[in-house]
């Protein structure tokens, strides 16, 4: 996992809940045969907004049909706002 994305789930997530957001990615990964890649993470991380649940949640989605998962995280209607093939920047965790 890229060291942004861990920076990220790291300033986001509660210490005790770090963990088991970094295994809950990992157990994505599994299920897509290592096929996960960097930007359906981060647009999953970015929705999440610090809350396991809501990861789950994103992770479910993304599951289902990733698409709907990117267009959540990167579009506002049909335009494209923020694009997450590119690292997080820290100063608004925004691509």
């Amino acid at each position: 996992m890229r060291s942004d994305i861990q920076s990220k789930i790291r300033r986001d997530f509660s210490p005790s809940d770090f963990y088991a957001a970094i295994e809950a990615i990992q157990r994505w990964d599994v299920e897509v045969k290592g096929l996960l890649d960097d930007r359906r993470i981060r647009c999953a991380v970015y929705l999440a907004r610090g809350s396991l649940d809501r990861l789950r949640q994103m992770i479910a989605l993304g599951l289902q049909d990733y698409r709907d998962l990117i267009m959540a995280a990167e579009y506002e209607g049909e335009v494209r706002v923020r694009d997450f093939d590119h690292p997080f920047v820290r100063a608004d965790d925004h691509a």
